[in-house]
């Protein structure tokens, strides 16, 4: 009876002192689990990344960091000009081509020079002669390259030029040693003598028209200054005197401006200028580089739109258009003299 009394405690000693280890094993457990259990947890934020001082608050100490500039808006940049569209006609080595910019440019007469495309893009007319016989004015279809002639007896005709309304042309011949400027309608009909020189020095050339048609702006050879004569009669107006070179007089599309290339006494290079009709308002727009002989320009060709002008010059008259805005070539569009520029896009054959 001691016996089983005493085995007894003993195994219920062993078993509360197996139970109290086996509860203070999962205490330590349950606290291990809990102090590992759960989302990972994102390490704290860095609130001063740069390793400045910060006050014990957490603010940015602001006598400590440096000052950023507020931004200043600049100007706007400059928008590029449009690509030039339109039909320009020019000629090279005795050819006249025909280009639609943007496009490739087309052979239109094989022999001929000095060509001027008509306003409404239809016909060109130039230097040129039928068979064997002696230069004369000639005039092309642009579409149908039908030719046919408008003068048979000018000696010596040149420079021909279209009118505003396309039913005449202005140009130049000789007259007993002299050269006049003449006038006749694209027919080949109503011919008229519009200048009549003064003095034997007088040799009146470079002719063109004002945009209302009443008035033919031209080049005085002997004195070197330009002029404009009515259409109707009269004397003849200097409008430029000559100051060094002048050349190329060619009218803006709304007949408020003319152009022309001048070199004065003592430079180097010419310039590509422009003007009112009456000579005023005055504006160099830019020096046209390397060119220092008159045998280096070969013309002047205002855009349909009247805000650029090209200009050919060089040793083969390379054809780059001016913008007026920032007095700056923009692009180049083709090696000719003679250049003639109108709107319409020719679909020439």
């Amino acid at each position: 009876m001691d016996r089983m009394n005493e085995r007894q405690r003993r195994l219920i000693v062993a078993g509360v002192t197996g139970l109290t280890m086996l509860l203070m094993i999962g205490l330590v457990l349950g606290i291990t689990v809990r102090g590992r259990g759960g989302p990972p947890v994102a390490p704290p934020q860095d609130i001063n990344p740069t390793g400045r001082e910060t006050p014990r608050n957490g603010a940015p100490n602001v006598g400590v960091l440096p000052r950023i500039p507020t931004a200043t808006p600049g100007p706007s940049p400059t928008p590029l000009p449009a690509p030039p569209r339109g039909t320009v006609v020019y000629e090279r080595s005795g050819t006249i081509y025909l280009l639609v910019l943007g496009g490739q440019e087309r052979t239109l007469v094989a022999a001929g020079n000095q060509p001027k495309i008509a306003p409404d893009g239809s016909r060109v007319v130039y230097v040129g002669h039928i068979g064997g016989g002696a230069d004369q004015l000639l005039v092309v279809d642009t579409r149908s390259r039908q030719v046919s002639r408008i003068t048979d007896q000018a000696r010596d005709p040149a420079l021909p030029v279209w009118s505003p309304d396309g039913q005449r042309v202005a140009f130049r011949a000789a007259v007993n040693n002299m050269t006049e400027i003449f006038a006749i309608n694209a027919d080949g009909t109503n011919l008229q003598q519009v200048t009549h020189s003064q003095t034997p020095t007088d040799n009146a050339t470079q002719p063109t028209w004002a945009a209302d048609g009443a008035v033919i702006y031209y080049k005085n050879q002997g004195d070197g200054a330009f002029y404009r004569v009515p259409m109707a009669g009269g004397a003849p107006t200097r409008i430029r005197a000559s100051n060094g070179d002048q050349y190329d007089l060619t009218p803006s599309p709304d007949g408020k401006a003319l152009a022309f290339t001048q070199r004065g006494p003592g430079e180097q290079e010419f310039a590509l200028t422009t003007m009112n009709t009456d000579g005023t308002n005055e504006r160099r727009v830019a020096i046209l580089p390397t060119i220092t002989a008159p045998e280096q320009l070969g013309g002047l060709a205002w855009s349909p739109t009247g805000n650029a002008i090209l200009v050919a010059s060089g040793g083969s008259f390379r054809e780059e258009v001016y913008d007026l805005k920032t007095a700056h070539p923009t692009t180049a569009v083709a090696y000719g003299a003679w250049p003639s520029w109108v709107a319409a896009e020719i679909a020439a054959p």
